[in-house]
């Protein structure tokens, strides 16, 4: 049969996504309908995934083209980057709007890019496995900073204890297959276990320990790390803590009861700790990704995950 007419509006879509993908970008801002922005956005994705080699630079750049008209609140990255650090810095377009990010840049040495984004809530680094503990540093501006997901990074290990105790605001760290050890669990609970010990000894602390922040720590993923029962007495000081995952680290349960007792959670699965059910089903079925921010929806509308060196968003916060 032969092929049905195309419409004038299908071909120009398709001549600006190729633009897209091909450059310069077209000025997506004078594109007059939302839903013909988003059409174009859909083109451009079918057509990328014809052009693997042009994943990388070229997706982000095509997403900078659309920054005009639309201001996203989640974003999913998976990419390819030569300069990894120069092109993220361009995410700071987005630095009044962007609340969640999850990022793929198997590249990716450093984090200096995020201070441009100071909205920040939630961060997932899965599969950035070549970024080293000590780049967490960085992350100490982000005064917003609530969820922070680096499972399965090989280089995140004690080195990064210090940097993530000085992330004040956490309230879901997941470190699960990762090289972090007991001194990870003791930065992280050392400003709680200063306070308790002034309060019972009447001691004051000084200017330098008062300094340690409180955990605020809520969520803590630890499967499958280097972490041994020599933590077991540090995490009784997270008051906070509703689920501890501790599966794969060679624990006894009976080791585990009086940490159990003393937080008030139920056992799941062995050596996995909650408040609930569910609490713990999405990271029991789905592996999800850490969050604590109120934005809503899929930020991979387009079908893209991390691993498909893809990018995508969702439509909060569009105009």
């Amino acid at each position: 049969m032969p092929e049905q007419p195309r419409s004038l509006l299908t071909l120009c879509v398709r001549v600006l996504a190729s633009q897209l993908l091909h450059g310069p970008p077209p000025a997506v801002a004078e594109v007059p309908e939302p839903e013909l922005v988003f059409a174009i956005w859909e083109e451009y994705d079918r057509q990328l995934q014809h052009h693997p080699s042009l994943k990388g630079e070229s997706g982000l750049g095509a997403l900078l083209a659309f920054t005009p008209v639309w201001h996203p609140q989640r974003l999913t990255l998976g990419l390819h980057l030569q300069v990894p650090a120069l092109g993220l810095s361009q995410l700071a377009t987005f630095g009044s709007s962007l609340v969640h990010l999850e990022l793929c840049v198997p590249e990716l040495l450093d984090l200096s890019w995020t201070t441009g984004l100071p909205q920040l809530q939630c961060l997932s680094l899965r599969g950035c496995s070549l970024l080293p503990g000590a780049a967490l540093e960085a992350l100490q501006p982000l005064a917003q900073l609530r969820a922070l997901d680096l499972v399965g990074l090989p280089r995140i290990d004690d080195d990064a204890a210090l940097h993530l105790a000085l992330l004040p605001h956490l309230e879901a760290l997941h470190l699960g297959e990762t090289q972090a050890g007991d001194s990870v669990v003791e930065a992280l609970t050392y400003g709680r276990r200063l306070a308790a010990w002034a309060g019972a000894t009447g001691e004051p602390l000084t200017p330098e320990q008062q300094r340690w922040p409180r955990s605020r720590l809520r969520r803590l993923h630890l499967g499958r790390t280097r972490v041994t029962a020599a933590s077991l007495s540090h995490l009784m000081a997270l008051p906070d803590l509703q689920f501890l995952d501790l599966r794969g680290c060679g624990i006894w349960r009976s080791a585990l009861i009086p940490l159990q007792q003393h937080l008030g959670l139920v056992t799941l699965q062995g050596a996995l700790l909650s408040a609930s059910n569910t609490l713990a089903a999405p990271f029991l079925v789905h592996d999800a990704v850490e969050c604590c921010c109120t934005t809503k929806g899929d930020s991979t509308p387009l079908g893209h995950r991390p691993a498909d060196a893809g990018v995508g968003w969702n439509s909060a916060g569009s105009t």
